[in-house]
This record gives C-alpha cells, structure tokens and sequence, in this order.
C-alpha cells in the first residue's frame, strides 16, 4: 500500500503539494489540551510526505516561493524560526538570503507611512522595556509617541515607584505622553 502512494506522489508532484497542505492544515486544527500546531503543522506533514516520497517534491520555482511565502509569515521576533526553515532541504543560506531579498524588493512589500509608525512604535516599547529593567513584570504599549505602562505594587509604594518610573521616561527621546497605572498587588 505505501508503495502504491509514494507511486502515486512522486508521478504528480503538485498533487503531493496540495495533500501536504490539506493534511497539515486538518492536523494543525486538533488541539490536545489546549495546545495545537495551527498552521505550521503543514511544514510536519511536508517533513513526513518528503521522507515517505522523497522523488515528491514540486518543481524548483514553487520550492522558492513557498518558502518565501513561509519566511513572510514566521514571526519576525524569533531568529530560530529562520534557522529552523532555512535548514530544511537542501537550499543553501546564501539562497535562502537571495529569496528573502528578492520577496521585500516586490512593490507588495513596500514600506508604508502604517508600516513605519508600527515600527517607531515598536522600537519606542522596546526602548521603555529597557530603560525599565528594575521592573520585569511592566506591561509596556505605546503608540504615536504615547507610552501605557502597567505595573502591580503595593499600594504604599506607588507614590516611589511613579517617581521612578517618571524619572527614567524623561530621559527617554521620543515620549511626548506617559500613564502609569497601578493594579492592585496581592
């Protein structure tokens, strides 16, 4: 039987393509105990249809923009992801770079004016993030410039702590606005 569908597999390649992203895609939807593998199941169901059918893979172009596709979607705050994805098959770093290069040149790809807010906001939340560092458990947001932080302490030590905290925004460039808010501490 498994000889009859890696047959089948490695004579219709794209046909291999769509069963891994329909298989990956219906294991992604079961959750055990609150955990599931979302879409990502599909680069697993690739793993095992490559190593069930190894003459299965689709043609060159498709490889690369399906990875570019994937390199887009993977979150951008995790470099092992990148690692991950890069080490898979038998496309070199150099390719992999080439690909990604070539995908942010593409005119959908362009910085926006939303895109370059979203970032400042970034970048200033993580500024504030660091500058904070006497407090790990802060909840830091920001937006044009404004900065939300939340923190849980005593009741009697929120009148020290705003000092503080204000102390360390006003050597920050790029807040023109600050809340403090306190939750209450248990």
């Amino acid at each position: 039987m498994l000889e009859w569908v890696k047959a089948i597999l490695e004579q219709s390649p794209l046909l291999a393509l769509f069963a891994v992203i329909g298989i990956g895609y219906a294991i992604g939807q079961i959750s055990i105990a609150g955990f599931s593998l979302g879409v990502g199941a599909v680069l697993f169901a690739g793993l095992a249809l490559g190593a069930l059918a190894p003459g299965s893979a689709p043609p060159g172009l498709v490889n690369s923009i399906g990875l570019a596709m994937f390199l887009y979607g993977v979150d951008l705050a995790d470099p092992e992801a990148y690692n991950l994805v890069i080490r898979i098959g038998h496309l070199s770093e150099d390719d992999a770079v080439n690909i990604i290069a070539s995908t942010v040149g593409l005119s959908s790809f362009q910085e926006t004016v939303e895109s370059r807010a979203a970032l400042a906001d970034l970048a200033l939340t993580s500024t504030v993030i660091r500058k904070l560092f006497d407090f790990p458990h802060a909840d830091v947001t920001s937006r044009d410039g404004r900065v939300k932080i939340t923190l849980k302490v005593p009741q009697e030590q929120q009148s020290l702590i705003r000092d503080r905290v204000g102390q360390v925004m006003s050597s920050i460039v790029g807040i023109n606005d600050y809340v403090i808010q306190f939750e209450s501490y248990f």
